[in-house]
């Protein structure tokens, strides 16, 4: 799919907080748009699903940091940073393919990046 022209990066909304449901709908991405866009089929969805369990059991708010975007309140997009004591991980990062190209990437790196900046790592 290409974007739909109509949708601008000011119709999408990013949280910061993770709410019921987030971690399986995340799952369910991941499982459906690696598999459609590289052939990956269930070895790749477990190893995702163990490392969100990993890090859904570990998650603290102070040190981890999630962008969940979201489009008529459908999560379209996300990208997590995970807190590796000395260092970020970035994970999870991915866009539905309908909102690729409006700049809604670049956006969620840039606002990793300056985090990362005023974090301190």
């Amino acid at each position: 799919m290409s974007v739909n022209h109509s949708i601008s990066l000011q119709d999408i909304t990013i949280r910061h907080d993770l709410k019921p449901g987030d971690m399986g709908y995340i799952l369910h991405m991941h499982g459906d748009i690696y598999y459609r866009e590289n052939g990956y089929g269930f070895e790749f969805e477990q190893y995702v699903a163990n490392s969100l369990l990993e890090f859904y059991r570990r998650f603290d708010p102070l040190k981890d940091k999630v962008w969940i975007c979201e489009y008529n309140d459908e999560i379209i997009g996300a990208l997590f940073l995970v807190d590796r004591v000395d260092a970020a991980q970035l994970r999870y990062f991915l866009l539905k393919s309908e909102y690729r190209g409006m700049g809604l990437g670049k956006k969620l790196m840039d606002e990793f990046m300056e985090y990362l900046t005023k974090s301190g790592y």
